[in-house]
């Protein structure tokens, strides 16, 4: 094996992790990204955090319901606004809508300051999905 061949087999191989997360789904990525949001809200998301909701709930390929779950967070100044909290209900309670967009839905609805013991471990379930 010549150096040229070592070096473009090692460029290829640290290339391959960038490839990957470059092909991820938006949906799942979002999903996550919401998930990590809740997970280390302590009373509200922070203005970065924010900014990053709201590309989620402006990105109009996503479900509506993750767009409103999005939304429910943005909105969240140590629980979740009345009206939010029926939407988030709405989402929760729905089986036709997949399980974690559910549980973070539920988790959302239930928030008091930061999420429960419990809830975190389900958060960081959806995290390492």
């Amino acid at each position: 094996m010549t150096i040229k061949s070592v070096l473009l087999f090692a460029l290829f191989l640290a290339s391959t992790p960038i490839i990957a997360i470059a092909q991820e789904d938006p949906f799942q990525n979002s999903l996550k990204r919401i998930a990590e949001i809740t997970l280390n809200l302590n009373h509200f998301p922070s203005d970065a955090e924010k900014k990053e909701l709201g590309k989620i709930m402006n990105n109009e390929t996503l479900s509506d319901q993750l767009r409103s779950i999005a939304h429910a967070l943005y909105n969240i100044r140590h629980s979740a606004t009345k009206t939010d909290k029926k939407l988030l209900e709405k989402i929760a309670n729905d089986a036709d809508i997949e399980l974690s967009i559910r549980n973070v839905a539920s988790i959302l609805k239930n928030l008091n300051h930061q999420a429960s013991r419990d809830d975190k471990v389900l958060l960081r379930g959806i995290i390492n999905s």
